[in-house]
């Protein structure tokens, strides 16, 4: 997904077997639903394109998540690698799904990934 789409996003939680990777494309968002790491489903969310963030924006993003959600040892794991200016970008952290999708955020960027967040729960 990276390699082709310069950008890959994940989350899984600790309390489950099954995890989620997507990808932005030009016609919307590829979704792969993963049990025990095999690919069990794919599907497209439409309606929002990757913008191009700059390192600051993904940082502060980042803090901003940190301080509304911070890290639960337990918790649920996110992270992405994107193509910023020419170079791979990546970001792993630990934070509870749940509070993530109770917040609206000053990110831009964090908005998005609670987005597709809504997406993965959303019945086809």
């Amino acid at each position: 997904m990276y390699k082709k789409n310069g950008n890959a996003f994940y989350i899984n939680s600790t309390y489950s077997n099954y995890s989620y990777v997507w990808t932005y494309k030009d016609d919307g968002i590829e979704i792969r639903e993963l049990v025990e790491g095999k690919v069990q489903g794919r599907r497209t969310c439409k309606g929002k394109r990757l913008k191009q963030y700059d390192e600051k924006a993904l940082a502060d993003a980042e803090n901003e998540l940190e301080e509304r959600c911070p890290c639960e040892l337990d918790g649920d794991e996110e992270g992405y690698i994107l193509q910023v200016n020419g170079k791979a970008y990546e970001y792993s952290g630990v934070s509870s799904i749940d509070c993530m999708k109770e917040n609206v955020y000053d990110s831009e960027f964090l908005n998005d990934f609670v987005y597709v967040m809504q997406c993965l729960i959303q019945k086809d």
